[in-house]
């Protein structure tokens, strides 16, 4: 040690005893504090694993993370500590005698503390190479296990797995070089500033010689982070095809002509000044290292900024749709293949007709059963006031559709699955909320075509759940609702504790149970129970007399939750839902393979693509940019055990071909899917919602035409929820012009950019069974007929004094709102018709929910109301539309007082008079007959206020 250092040394720059004592107490602790909270995360997380059959995922994506934190902590700590104890090592023998006595003091404690001082930047470093090398993990696994897409890109002849695969990878190595040069060059710079090795250095060149071990050291790593910078520049070519220019995704004329050279130029005078910085090395004057660095910021500045402008503001703007055009061609044709619309198939110039005459529907008898009459998004209240039970149960604001086939007959189905709600339990206890209120019971569906009064009519209901699934095992233990976790199972002989119904025992008191299910952990030995007690910060695991030897732990219930836990490399659809397949309740989730590095495909956001008027009661799993998806896997949740199953879906996916090749076994190839469970299987709303969106720009193939956007198409707003956001895709059974069946189909129309009339109409096949699925069809409206589009119907409908008439019996004495449902379209008697149920809901009391009221279409201009979806339709096509809508049972007809006193018939009368007036008065109103109609309407109330004067006799 040096005098100068052991003075320091004795004015307090050594540690002091009592310091030490707390180090030597304090780091020890810490240790194995943090230590034990990694432990018990890691062996809870493999356990976790364990209960789903699925470790391997676990072991593989660890031990990866594992090892490039290692490597990548290792060599990041190797840098620093290598660059710093060199340039301490190269300090100057002698100090000047003008140094500061704060420099003096920084050597002095390098000098007593060298391995402190270097390695403890060097491990922090570390620590974020290690972190940033584990959370690479994923980059690196589907670069090393690629598997090629089969296509090329136009412009570098690579295949597209390069961009989705490997361009990520080194793009991640390239820019941790850059941080590690710079972090190098601060890290000699400040050991150099402290120990003295600037004294006496230039840097410019005016006839002094820098102090040359610095000089080079510096000089040395600056050329490194210039061959960085090089790399970088020479990998951004291929980062054209992934960013947007000033039209689109993907590359353009002034790419291709002037960025691409630019950036090779760039990395060739970035080499250039890594070379002058190793000759720097040697010569030791910074003025030309300098100059190199203005060169190459100059460079870049021009070729990278000035010069691409230049030549798009006055070469390729005045000729864009010839220089321009190829390059659209190839984006969309990239577009379409990466959104898996490059086969769909469009009907042009359909001529729908205007008229309705006797009969016309004749030839689409089996398509009007089938058009769905609840809708998803109202009848929820509906459910949760007849099905509910308990206040501790709850169905999602949203409900599901889903098709079964009943009595030889596929029907489609409004569903929902029971579950409980935690915030309405009544006490809530440690004990109630994880032992007691464990799970919900049963899945609840009603026909969506069908009501009797002012009910749906049930295909399944009641507690336990009775009807025509057949539910053997209706618990549901892992829900979209269970977001806590519960402990469950006991020794044989244990009085159970968990509640199973409410006060449906011969005593009146509530049905307990026990859970003999397999998901779940054991937690039976007092380790494990420990390690989940720290991980999950509850103490109440250790000390609770509920948790036996017998007791398993379920935690990460949500099915979303549990597949991505098993799958990170999916993404899930934001709409799972349950269904009943050979008597259990299954959850249904579509997982997506997703990229943004498709080469010349256009890039969206997936949160705002998938956005609609329903969105906002879906839960929105996140938002990242995308340029290529695929439903690749069906994933299944059992509502019982928890068991995770994948299929593969769409098998020909590279991206899925390269998770299966990393974690083999994991997805159960696509023909083991069980038969009751195909059934079930449908396409995905979310990949529809962001195939209309992309759809409706690039159905226009022809480049000059997408160019100047001369037949953009939009999708209309909801117009029943005003100011909400666009309509939602509805699932319904069509039957398409030609065809001979209806096919069970999700749907969407489209208007012209900044109109209301309807241009195209859009249906995907969704019944997974279906031969077609997957099918997208388009049916493009003639010009030469201006067919009403949703905004422009929903206003006819309101305006229609028919409507009108029906509704004031209702609403006239402000007791009653009228709540209207879907918007309905679809092709049928040779032109579009429209459908949308209508509820009223009682506004005087809390225990009111939506009651299917009256049911109108429009077909043309003609428009119709009627109890049923039957009258509606017959009053439309002139008294006979030409086929049953099987529409079931409905009497009493709700729209007209039932009992048989006296008043009640002879209020009947009077209504059914009133009604043939209100008709009478559109019908003057068309033509024109102003004095006839307001004759009518006088007519009209009068029989309206008779019959609620007889009612109150």
């Amino acid at each position: 040690m040096s005098e100068q250092a052991a003075r320091f040394s004795r004015q307090g720059w050594g540690r002091t005893s009592r310091g030490r004592l707390w180090v030597r107490i304090l780091v020890p602790l810490v240790v194995v504090v943090v230590g034990f909270e990694a432990l018990a995360w890691i062996r809870t997380q493999y356990l976790w694993f364990c209960s789903v059959g699925d470790q391997s995922v676990f072991t593989t994506l660890w031990v990866t993370r594992l090892v490039l934190a290692l490597v990548f902590g290792a060599v990041d700590f190797a840098w620093v500590a290598g660059t710093m104890y060199l340039a301490y090592r190269l300090r100057p023998r002698f100090r000047s005698a003008n140094t500061s006595v704060l420099l003096l003091r920084y050597r002095a404690a390098m000098d007593l503390r060298l391995r402190l001082a270097v390695g403890l930047p060097a491990a922090f470093v570390a620590l974020w190479g290690a972190a940033s090398g584990a959370g690479a993990a994923s980059t690196f696994l589907a670069w090393r296990n690629q598997v090629p897409f089969g296509r090329t890109d136009p412009y570098f002849g690579l295949d597209v797995s390069f961009f989705v695969f490997t361009y990520p990878w080194l793009t991640y190595l390239v820019d941790h070089l850059i941080a590690m040069a710079v972090i190098g060059i601060i890290a000699a710079g400040a050991v150099h500033l402290m120990v003295g090795g600037f004294q006496g250095m230039s840097l410019t060149h005016r006839g002094e010689e820098s102090p040359r071990a610095a000089s080079a050291h510096l000089s040395v790593l600056v050329a490194l982070l210039m061959i960085a910078l090089g790399l970088s520049a020479l990998l951004g070519r291929y980062g054209y095809e992934m960013s947007d220019n000033s039209l689109f995704t993907g590359v353009s004329y002034t790419d291709q002509h002037v960025r691409f050279g630019a950036k090779l130029v760039v990395a060739i005078v970035a080499f250039i000044c890594a070379g002058l910085f190793i000759l720097n090395a040697w010569t030791h004057r910074w003025s030309l290292g300098w100059l190199s660095l203005i060169l190459l910021l100059v460079t870049s500045i021009i070729l990278l900024g000035i010069y691409p402008a230049t030549v798009q503001r006055f070469k390729v703007r005045p000729s864009e749709p010839q220089l321009e055009a190829p390059y659209i061609a190839n984006h969309i044709s990239a577009t379409r293949a990466a959104y898996g619309l490059s086969n769909v198939k469009t009907t042009p110039n359909y001529a729908a007709t205007q008229t309705a005459n006797a009969g016309q529907l004749k030839a689409d008898a089996e398509a009007l059963p089938s058009i769905r009459l609840m809708d998803p998004a109202i009848v929820a209240p509906t459910f949760e006031a007849l099905q509910q039970k308990q206040n501790y149960y709850t169905f999602p604001p949203v409900l599901d559709v889903d098709h079964y086939t009943l009595d030889g007959v596929s029907t489609d189905a409004v569903v929902a699955a029971r579950e409980i709600n935690t915030d309405a339990i009544p006490d809530k206890t440690w004990t109630n909320l994880h032992t007691v209120y464990t799970h919900g019971y049963g899945v609840v569906a009603a026909y969506g075509n069908r009501r009797t009064g002012d009910e749906p009519v049930w295909i399944e209901g009641g507690l336990p759940p009775t009807g025509a699934l057949n539910e053997s095992q209706g618990r549901i233990y892992f829900g979209e609702q269970s977001s806590n976790y519960v402990v469950v199972g006991a020794p044989q002989g244990t009085p159970p504790v968990e509640l199973d119904t409410p006060a449906l025992t011969a005593s009146g008191s509530p049905s307990l149970y026990t859970y003999t299910g397999t998901g779940g952990v054991p937690i039976g030995n007092w380790f494990d129970k420990l390690l989940f007690a720290t991980r999950l910060n509850d103490l109440n695991l250790l000390l609770s007399n509920r948790v036996n030897a017998d007791s398993r732990i379920l935690t990460d219930r949500q099915p979303v939750q549990r597949v991505q836990q098993v799958a990170p490399w999916l993404v899930p659809d934001s709409d799972p839902y349950p269904t009943v397949v050979d008597g259990r309740v299954v959850w249904v989730i579509d997982g997506y393979t997703m990229s943004a590095n498709y080469p010349d495909s256009q890039q969206v956001g997936w949160q705002a693509a998938t956005s609609d008027s329903a969105s906002t009661a879906r839960s929105v799993l996140f938002d990242r940019p995308v340029n290529y998806v695929r439903n690749a896997v069906k994933a299944t949740v059992d509502a019982y055990d928890g068991t995770v199953t994948l299929y593969a879906w769409d098998e020909s996916d590279p991206i899925l071909k390269t998770w299966e090749k990393t974690y083999p076994g994991l997805v159960k190839p696509k023909a083991s899917i069980p038969a009751d469970l195909l059934k079930h299987l449908r396409y995905p709303q979310d990949l529809f919602t962001v195939q209309r969106t992309i759809l409706a720009r690039y159905h226009a193939t022809d480049p000059v035409q997408w160019l100047q956007k001369s037949d953009l198409w939009q999708v209309p707003d909801d117009p029943t929820r005003p100011g909400s956001d666009t309509q939602p895709p509805y699932y319904l059974s069509v039957r398409w012009p030609g065809d001979s069946q209806p096919v069970f189909s999700l749907t969407s129309g489209f208007t012209p950019s900044d109109r209301s009339n309807l241009i195209a109409y859009m249906s995907v096949d969704a019944d997974a069974s279906s031969p077609g699925y997957g099918t997208i069809r388009v049916l493009r409206m003639a010009d030469t007929v201006q067919v009403p589009g949703p905004a422009q119907t929903y206003s006819a409908i309101n305006s229609n004094e028919a409507v009108a008439a029906k509704l004031r019996l209702f609403l006239g004495q402000g007791s009653s709102s009228a709540i209207y449902g879907n918007l309905l379209a679809l092709p049928v008697g040779g032109g579009l018709l429209y459908v949308e149920p209508v509820y009223t809901q009682t506004t005087v009391s809390s225990g009111g929910y939506p009651a299917l009221r009256f049911v109108v279409v429009r077909f043309g201009e003609h428009v119709g109301i009627g109890d049923t979806l039957q009258q509606a339709l017959d009053q439309v096509f002139q008294g006979n539309a030409g086929a049953s809508t099987g529409e079931g049972n409905t009497s009493p007809p709700p729209s007209q007082p039932s009992g048989n006193s006296p008043g009640a018939d002879a209020a009947r009368k009077l209504l059914q008079q009133a009604q043939q007036a209100y008709e009478a008065a559109a019908a003057a109103l068309k033509q024109g007959d102003l004095a006839g109609y307001a004759k009518q309407v006088g007519i009209a109330q009068q029989k309206t206020a008779e019959a609620l004067a007889a009612l109150n006799r």
